[in-house]
């Protein structure tokens, strides 16, 4: 078993980086465009 505030805050974490990768790679191929 696992402890579940430590699943929690991989959780977390796991969210946040797709976020990041998200925002990153829309800047991307925006700056794409316009560039």
């Amino acid at each position: 078993g696992w402890d579940p505030n430590w699943f929690k805050a991989f959780l977390g974490v796991m969210l946040l980086l797709a976020v990041l990768v998200n925002l990153y790679v829309k800047r991307m191929s925006t700056a794409r465009k316009v560039g």
